[in-house]
């Protein structure tokens, strides 16, 4: 049984040192590898990089640190790689470099505290802390999402998105011709290259049918 106040109290320390984190890494990011995300996103117009919402620019923030690589290695790696790495940062990178993308459906709330949902591409039950998300109206609600792992929970990065039928409809159809469709369930049997191409098919759909419009946050 999961003790939600214990949960809540980690979630609360390691979110602060993730923005401080998420910040830093944001502004090593290159020129060039905004530009390769924002390609890879469809964001890209006449090489500019171009936002509807401001939720679409944190979900090309995330997609860079964690899915473009340079010589095999992303943000995080890089960072991983300084010396006299902070206690807290180096464990929350660490944590990073295990995080997947996927799709969510949120199967229950605990108010205050986070959601119970489905990894609806890999059949497992998981629970999400995130306080904005668990004063969301389930009711077949799913996201389009990266999740780090934090001891027995997750906690998402970026800015999810919300998915509507219609949406997976054509997300299913994008992934069809995915190379690794036949491995989706084996997360950990994806390669990096096959995990960054999964992301971006999914976002690419959820952003182009106007996602980032739907999101909305607790007041």
């Amino acid at each position: 049984m999961m003790n939600y106040e214990h949960a809540l109290e980690e979630y609360t320390r390691v979110r602060d040192v993730r923005i401080d984190l998420n910040n830093k890494l944001v502004k090593q990011l290159s020129r060039k590898t905004l530009l390769k995300g924002g390609r890879a996103l469809g964001l890209l117009v006449d090489n500019v990089l171009c936002f509807e919402t401001e939720d679409e620019s944190c979900v090309l923030m995330d997609f860079c640190i964690h899915d473009c690589r340079d010589l095999g290695r992303n943000a995080i790696d890089r960072y991983l790689a300084r010396p006299r790495l902070d206690a807290n940062e180096r464990q929350l990178l660490e944590a990073m470099q295990r995080a997947w993308f996927s799709l969510f459906r949120v199967e229950s709330t605990v108010p205050g505290v986070g959601v119970e949902a489905t990894d609806m591409l890999r059949a497992g039950r998981v629970f999400i802390v995130d306080v904005n998300l668990s004063h969301c109206q389930p009711d077949g609600l799913m996201l389009a999402t990266r999740v780090v792992p934090t001891h027995q929970w997750l906690m998402t990065t970026g800015a999810p998105l919300p998915v509507e039928p219609d949406d997976l409809a054509d997300i299913s159809g994008a992934l069809a011709t995915w190379r690794g469709i036949n491995r989706l369930g084996q997360r950990d049997g994806l390669s990096r290259q096959e995990q960054a191409a999964l992301a971006a098919t999914i976002l690419r759909v959820c952003l182009s049918r106007g996602a980032s419009n739907r999101v909305r946050y607790a007041s």
